[in-house]
């Protein structure tokens, strides 16, 4: 199992964008998109690995991933989101993401 770190890269129009970055060795490009869940039931609407630009900075690079607010606030219960998925390896990740619950949905 890869441990994945999970970061918040913001929202809007329903939708929260979560970034995914893994330890070195592991590409984005390398998520099966089909695979990546939240709670493990809550399938991803996309998933898209950012961009190579040919600098140092590419061993930062995230996959985003994007989840429906309000089922992604349901999934979560007001507590942390448990995000899994597999790699083209056949490899399994997991990371977490604390969410906040407030009145009317989540507290980004």
């Amino acid at each position: 199992m890869i441990l994945a770190k999970a970061r918040l890269r913001g929202g809007g129009a329903g939708k929260v964008r979560i970034g995914l970055s893994f330890p070195t060795g592991f590409d984005p490009e390398d998520v099966l998109g089909d695979s990546v869940r939240a709670n493990d039931h809550l399938p991803a609407e996309a998933v898209h690995p950012d961009p190579r630009r040919g600098s140092v900075h590419d061993i930062y690079r995230e996959c985003e991933v994007l989840f429906h607010e309000e089922a992604l606030c349901h999934a979560a219960g007001g507590g942390t989101v448990r995000i899994t998925g597999l790699l083209r390896r056949g490899l399994p990740f997991v990371a977490s993401l604390p969410l906040a619950k407030r009145q009317g949905g989540c507290d980004h």
